[in-house]
C-alpha cells in the first residue's frame, strides 16, 4: 500500500508542475494577445490619420489644379492677342 501511496504522491507532484507549465504559458498568451491588440489599435489610429492626411492632399490637389487653370487660361489669352 506505501508504493500505491507514493506513486499517487509522485503523478499529484506530475500534474502539479505540468498545471503550473500550462498557466504560464496561458500568462504568456494573454500578454501577447493584449500586445497584438495593442499594435492593431496604433494600426487603426494611423490608418485613420492617413485617410485624413489623404482626403487633405486631395483636396489641396484639386485647389492647386484650380489655380493653374487660371494661369493656363491668362496664358492662351495672351497668345490669341
Amino acid at each position: 500500500m506505501v508504493p500505491a501511496i507514493a506513486k499517487t504522491s509522485d503523478l499529484v507532484q506530475e500534474i502539479n508542475a505540468a498545471s503550473e507549465e500550462q498557466a504560464t504559458g496561458m500568462q504568456q498568451i494573454n500578454q501577447a494577445v493584449a500586445q497584438l491588440n495593442a499594435v492593431t489599435q496604433q494600426n487603426a489610429s494611423a490608418s485613420e490619420q492617413l485617410a485624413a492626411t489623404a482626403e487633405e492632399m486631395n483636396a489641396q490637389a484639386s485647389q492647386l489644379q484650380d489655380t493653374m487653370l487660371v494661369f493656363k487660361l491668362d496664358a492662351e489669352s495672351s497668345q490669341e492677342t
